[in-house]
């Protein structure tokens, strides 16, 4: 199975299904270290996933959260594509955008989405399938960024399709659409260090009431909200680039890299610069961290 396991790119394994002779069975040899998530394309045929009563007829998109343990059975006949995907890979997919808060807590949940035959979102999903495979095999110039992309897509698609969403919007109480305000709102400027109170004037709402809603919704304060969003971006960089502690403190708006070192190892136990090496060692053993990187909100 073509596979990457590049720092930029984190594991990304990708394989096609031709239409074989015998069912194909996806379990533990293919499963990335660590916690993983799989995405398939079935243009025709039957799947099954786990201990799920029903099998998936195609054509249909199929996302689910994957550990150690989860299988899936690709009936025989059966054509399309499959990715595995490990923590870092998502999260570069995931990215920085309004809607990235909803598409952690997405990923996280089985979506099953019927596809029109021949209809546009199946032709998009094709050719990101394919990409992917393409540019695991040949490794060209900023080919990670390529990957990052056409994964992008796939999980754009998934989002847009899970069930109820139109209504489950419309309908959402108004706590839950100040919660979704305020999360689209710390992806555009958790990196210029807004305070809580910041985030409440521009919300139009009181401090305490952006407080109490936080509580409500996920249980925990505003300004932890804030930070956690902060340390994800922080372990990114440390994770993913060649940027310094001291570059990576300018980027998240940090006075100096004492202050953000302090506040790195406040909340992940480790300074910036031991975080970044225990994370090597663990790929240079061949293992991806498993860390939670959906951690927030």
């Amino acid at each position: 199975m073509p596979e990457w396991n590049l720092t930029a790119a984190g594991t990304v394994r990708c394989s096609t299904l031709g239409g074989d002779l015998r069912p194909r069975l996806v379990g533990m040899a293919e499963t990335p270290p660590g916690p993983s998530w799989l995405a398939a394309l079935i243009d025709s045929g039957q799947a099954a996933f786990g201990d799920e009563p029903a099998p998936v007829t195609g054509p249909a998109l199929v996302w689910r959260p994957w550990r150690r343990g989860s299988r899936a059975r690709f009936e025989a006949g059966t054509l399309g594509a499959y990715t595995l995907m490990g923590p870092t890979a998502l999260a570069a997919a995931v990215g920085h955008m309004p809607e990235s808060r909803e598409l952690r807590e997405m990923a996280d949940t089985a979506v099953t989405a019927p596809l029109a035959r021949g209809g546009d979102s199946a032709t998009t999903l094709r050719a990101a399938f394919a990409g992917i495979g393409r540019e695991i095999v040949s490794r060209g110039p900023a080919a990670h960024a390529v990957v990052e992309a056409h994964l992008r897509v796939i999980l754009i698609e998934a989002f847009r399709a899970r069930p109820g969403q139109p209504a489950g919007a419309a309908r959402a109480a108004p706590s839950s659409r100040i919660f979704a305000r305020f999360g689209a709102m710390i992806e555009r400027n958790f990196r210029d260090r807004w305070t809580v109170q910041d985030y409440a004037a521009a919300l139009g709402t009181s401090r305490d009431r952006l407080g109490d809603v936080c509580q409500r919704v996920r249980g925990i304060g505003a300004k932890d909200l804030i930070d956690r969003r902060v340390i994800l971006e922080a372990r990114l960089q440390l994770e993913q680039s060649s940027n310094s502690v001291e570059q990576i403190a300018g980027l998240l708006g940090f006075q100096s890299a004492a202050q953000f070192t302090t506040f790195f190892r406040r909340r992940m136990g480790r300074p910036p610069a031991a975080y970044r090496a225990h994370v090597q060692s663990g790929r240079s053993a061949g293992t991806e961290h498993d860390g939670n990187l959906f951690e927030w909100p």
